[in-house]
């Protein structure tokens, strides 16, 4: 029986790691998905800018655009926060954003500023 009990052991291991695999597989789609949804949203927001820069879009369009991006991350904040409590062993990407938004230094955030020649 110590055979038995062996094998049984060590399928379960397999299925731990299996189940495991899983839970970080499932986790890269959701900040996948998260941040192509996040991408898109990025885009609207560019082209409302752009729009009611050229005169041809709605009064609102920005404002909205803008309170989609936040709640987008908003809510990306809150899913992390939640899984960290639940899996504090999570594992995470070194340089990528931790709180679903652009990488920090990525993007000048003034188009008044020349660039250094």
């Amino acid at each position: 029986m110590a055979l038995f009990d062996k094998v049984k052991s060590q399928a379960q291991d397999v299925a731990k790691r299996a189940q495991e695999a899983t839970k970080v597989g499932q986790a890269k789609l959701d900040e996948f998905q998260s941040k192509r949804q996040l991408d898109s949203l990025y885009r609207d927001l560019g082209e409302a800018v752009y729009a009611e820069r050229t005169g041809v879009g709605s009064p609102g369009s920005v404002d909205v655009a803008v309170a989609a991006i936040t709640a987008h991350l908003q809510a990306a904040s809150e899913a992390a926060s939640a899984a960290g409590a639940s899996s504090s062993a999570a594992p995470t990407s070194p340089g990528a954003p931790t709180d679903g938004g652009m990488p920090s230094g990525s993007y000048s955030s003034s188009t008044d500023e020349e660039p250094n020649a």
